[in-house]
């Protein structure tokens, strides 16, 4: 958020534009995983679109964890619970992997 190197403690925004039908049935989920290599897929938040049959720019902010190649995933669902793999043929996934600067103390350096 602040421009500054993308490092584990750091406030991230995600920003996606997301075609939606409608903004009673459909829900865009975030995800975040600190492996990209072996995602554990963990929930963010989940967002309604402001508008019907129309692109939508949803964002959301999370703490980037430990990690030196992660992931973040954005969902657009139809409907039902949000999940980290789409199961519904009306939902959509898209994932964006980048590595992230260990910037802190050898000791510091734990998974919190």
């Amino acid at each position: 958020l602040d421009g500054g190197p993308i490092g584990p403690g750091r406030e991230m925004v995600i920003e996606a534009k997301v075609y939606t039908w409608s903004s009673t049935t459909d829900t865009v989920d975030f995800w975040y995983t600190s492996d990209a290599t072996n995602p554990e897929w963990k929930f963010i938040t989940s967002i309604k679109p402001a508008e019907d049959d129309s692109f939508n720019t949803i964002s959301a902010n999370f703490i980037l964890p430990h990690g030196t190649l992660q992931a973040v995933r954005v969902t657009n669902r139809y409907s039902g619970v949000g999940q980290a793999c789409a199961t519904s043929g009306w939902d959509d996934m898209d994932d964006l992997a980048f590595a992230v600067e260990n910037s802190c103390p050898v000791f510091d350096c734990f998974e919190r």
